[in-house]
């Protein structure tokens, strides 16, 4: 089944509701599943990998990740196209964060008070999605449409 046309316009509307997403494949596995801003400003890699992912994915299931630092992914195996098949939607807040708790991601990532401005800036950034966005309904639709 040819699903790209679904493909490039999910990620079409997610891009326009400022929401990252990105196909990537296997070859990719050393990629941390945080984009190089928030490494760059917390000085580390989360431990999970697109390779660990990899691991444990099976077809026909949408994956919800959050990790240590609040941020949430949604993962999904797509079928095979062009050797990328793994669709990456985020990252996103599940609600929005208050000041104390970007201070304690901060101090529990041993970020330095300098660096805790960058983390401020970059969390007001976040797309926040709450479990009943509209969003959510347009990605199942798709997962739908491309598992039949």
């Amino acid at each position: 089944m040819n699903y790209e046309y679904d493909l490039n316009f999910l990620s079409d509307i997610l891009k326009k509701c400022h929401i990252h997403t990105a196909v990537i494949s296997p070859l990719d596995s050393d990629k941390a599943l945080l984009d190089p801003q928030f490494i760059s400003i917390v000085g580390f890699k989360s431990q999970m990998n697109i390779g660990q992912l990899l691991g444990v994915m099976e077809s026909k299931t949408k994956y919800k990740l959050s990790n240590e630092f609040k941020l949430r992914h949604i993962c999904i195996k797509l079928p095979f196209l062009n050797e990328k098949n793994i669709l990456v939607i985020g990252p996103y807040l599940s609600t929005p964060l208050s000041s104390k708790d970007i201070l304690e991601i901060g101090e529990c990532a041993g970020i330095s008070p300098a660096a805790q401005k960058l983390l401020r800036e970059y969390y007001s950034s976040v797309p926040i999605l709450s479990e009943n966005d509209k969003v959510f309904v347009m990605i199942n639709a798709f997962c739908e449409r491309i598992w039949q």
